[in-house]
């Protein structure tokens, strides 16, 4: 997304995001970042429904972390 070390490419890196929580449901970092690229539009166009939904999820997966790790308190 940054372009570190290689041009930016903002489509790619949305691509990359989109494939992440496909292979990856549970991780919130990915939902956030997806969530993010359609808030913003980088790499794809502005949805903002897609944009909660992303959010949402990422959400749902934090409070689980944060549960479990309460748990083992």
């Amino acid at each position: 997304e940054k372009g570190v070390g290689t041009k930016i490419d903002e489509r790619k890196a949305f691509k990359c995001y989109k494939k992440a929580t496909e292979l990856d449901e549970k991780n919130e970092i990915y939902w956030y970042n997806l969530g993010f690229c359609y808030e913003k539009g980088k790499g794809t166009k502005i949805d903002e429904k897609k944009a909660n939904e992303c959010f949402n999820k990422a959400r749902m997966w934090l409070s689980i972390v944060l549960y479990l790790c309460n748990l083992k308190q």
